[in-house]
């Protein structure tokens, strides 16, 4: 044979063993997933899981997250007013979780003074004032002074304060040159009136009384010439001319007599009043004017003192010892930092700054769920675990449950929370405000009841129904129940017997996936036509899905209606009844991751919308699943 015959006949070899090859995997494939849709579509027998019925302790709790804080911090706060009303912004802030010590203090006697404390305790004077303003009053009454101020704690920007003190003096400045100049105008009004009471008024009073003396003198004279003259002329030696001349002059006397009386009248009833009244015009103007620029004085020169008195405040001392705690703000509804505390920060007037809590009152806030805060009253008991204190249980009491929801997030869960505080009883030395607390209010307690799982009852039309293993099957029992929480319920045998029912005795056998064998379940008559309930989580009751009649052959529960888009899913995990699959009922080896990522809406459960798409828009149908729980 020749080589080229020789390499032909081998590639035809190479080429029929690889199709042989390839025939049977495809095979292979071809069986097995043919097998695996047999067995997804074979219903699975679901067995029995039996609970016996034991006396045992109950306790109802409500548990939710929480956060430990102090219920007698001291709250330190900005009481800087700044002129621009925008703020003072942070120059220097201490570290957070500082230890830091809070301000001396001594006892007065009440009758020392002043000086000689600041002299004692070596601070000048000013500073002892600064430090307790009402110093005097402390001093009599026997009171604490403080003589030393506790650890700085932030300073705040005093730029904007000085230039505006700055401003404000030459204000204050202006203002008392105003004032000094309408004083000096008082004064001189008032000045002016005495002047002419004692001086002006005097010398014209001196001059018309000299002038009535001179008029008194010349009517005089005048009267006695013309009675000369009469005389006279009686005799003839005087003509009637000359006597009608003397007896004018009498008349002209009296008439510059009675002008010169007329004007003393005048300057006392008149001209001085006049005068007095114009003077005290003036004054009162003056004075007015004068309490004008005082009180401008005073408003101007109370604006300095009070930016004086910010620039004080811009050095925050430590009120009480204690650890430091920013007091950041979070939006309620976005959760984002709306104010964080740090050097460059503009704090507003009266803004928290820093919390001192004292770590010998600690309290946790918890957030309890409206389906949980019905159950929670004030001066109940709790059990608080603290994530940082491994291993120590810590006791407290509710001391207040808020009547209002808080603020819930726009974009969050629409589920209201109600805020609850509990007192820590005894707090250790190591807890810390801010840590992560889990608290558990015991709401109810009972020793020695009788107790099943949730999912072991089924309710129909108010009637309580379960499953009893006995030697002849499985007994449906009518029985009463009492308080309940996630997992179990008490059974109430008074209520039983009042009832004249059998109900169900310790040590009997239940049947505890009770859902997977709904078709043992025996309903009298007068409630065939009822809704068959189930009770679920937290002990409410869900419905049931209606049992439809079943091929020849077929397992009982392909007598259902079965689940589609990860319903199938959702019936086998769903331990407690309520449509959805926690993270407690996943199967063990499930990681937790994987749960996250099925878990589209976060909301804690895998409801069968996420099923249907973890699972490609299917789902494999099934005849319910094991709804046992813990026991």
């Amino acid at each position: 044979m020749t080589k080229l015959s020789r390499i032909h006949y081998s590639r035809h070899g190479e080429a029929a063993f690889f199709i042989i090859a390839a025939l049977i995997l495809l095979s292979l494939l071809g069986g097995g997933a043919w097998y695996m849709v047999q067995q997804a579509t074979e219903p699975e027998e679901i067995q029995i899981i039996p609970f016996q019925i034991v006396k045992a302790d109950f306790e109802h709790v409500v548990t939710e997250q929480g956060e430990v804080e102090s219920s007698g911090k001291v709250e330190v706060l900005c009481m800087v007013e700044d002129p621009t009303s925008g703020g003072t912004e942070i120059i220097w802030i201490v570290e957070e979780g500082t230890y830091v010590k809070g301000p001396q203090t001594v006892k007065t006697r009440g009758n020392e003074t002043p000086q000689q404390l600041a002299d004692q305790h070596k601070i000048t004077l000013d500073e002892l004032q600064l430090l307790n303003p009402n110093l005097e009053t402390q001093i009599k009454d026997s009171q604490e002074i403080t003589v030393k101020s506790g650890d700085l704690l932030v300073t705040f920007n005093k730029k904007s304060l000085q230039d505006a003190r700055d401003n404000q003096n030459k204000t204050v400045v202006s203002a008392q040159s105003n004032v000094t100049a309408s004083d000096n105008k008082v004064t001189q009004a008032t000045i002016s009136l005495e002047e002419y009471q004692k001086g002006t008024f005097l010398q014209e009073k001196q001059l018309i009384e000299s002038e009535i003396l001179v008029q008194q003198e010349k009517h005089g004279r005048a009267k006695d010439t013309a009675k000369f003259s009469s005389r006279l002329a009686a005799l003839g030696f005087l003509t009637a001319e000359q006597l009608k001349a003397d007896l004018f002059a009498v008349k002209q006397a009296e008439v510059d007599l009675a002008l010169a009386q007329s004007r003393m009248d005048t300057l006392k009833q008149i001209t001085k009043k006049k005068m007095e009244v114009g003077f005290q015009s003036d004054i009162k103007a003056a004075q007015a004017e004068l309490d004008a620029k005082t009180a401008i004085l005073q408003q101007e020169q109370s604006k300095l003192d009070e930016i004086e008195m910010n620039l004080t405040k811009c050095d925050i001392y430590a009120p009480d010892a204690g650890q430091v705690l920013y007091r950041n703000t979070f939006s309620s509804r976005s959760a984002r930092a709306e104010t964080v505390i740090e050097a460059g920060t503009r704090i507003r007037y009266r803004q928290n700054v820093i919390d001192l809590p004292n770590p010998k009152l600690m309290q946790v806030k918890a957030k309890i769920n409206e389906g949980g805060i019905r159950y929670v009253r004030t001066d109940q008991d709790a059990v608080i675990n603290v994530g940082a204190l491994q291993g120590q249980v810590i006791k407290g009491k509710v001391i207040k449950v808020n009547q209002i929801p808080e603020p819930s997030i726009s974009w969050g869960s629409q589920v209201k929370e109600y805020g609850t505080i509990i007192e820590i009883i005894n707090p250790p030395e190591t807890i810390r405000s801010g840590m992560t607390a889990e608290v558990k209010v015991l709401v109810e307690r009972k020793e020695g009841v009788l107790l099943i799982p949730v999912q072991a009852l089924h309710e129909v039309a108010g009637h309580y129904f379960c499953l009893v293993q006995t030697q002849a099957g499985l007994d449906t029992r009518e029985i009463k129940i009492g308080s309940s929480n996630e997992k179990m319920i008490v059974i109430d045998t008074e209520a039983a017997k009042a009832a004249g029912i059998p109900g169900v005795k310790e040590n009997e056998i239940l049947v505890e996936n009770l859902r997977a064998h709904m078709e043992s379940l025996v309903i009298p008559k007068n409630l065939k036509d009822a809704d068959v309930k189930s009770i679920g989580k937290k002990g409410e009751t869900v419905e049931t899905p209606k049992q439809q009649a079943g091929r020849p052959g077929a397992s009982p529960s392909d007598g259902r209606q079965q689940p589609r888009g990860g319903g199938g899913m959702i019936a086998r995990l769903d331990k407690n009844g309520d449509g959805k699959v926690s993270q407690d009922e996943l199967p063990p080896g499930m990681p937790a991751d994987a749960f996250k990522q099925f878990d589209k809406n976060k909301d804690g459960f895998i409801d069968k919308q996420e099923a249907a798409a973890m699972s490609g828009g299917g789902g494999r149908s099934g005849g319910g699943g094991r709804p046992g729980g813990a026991r």
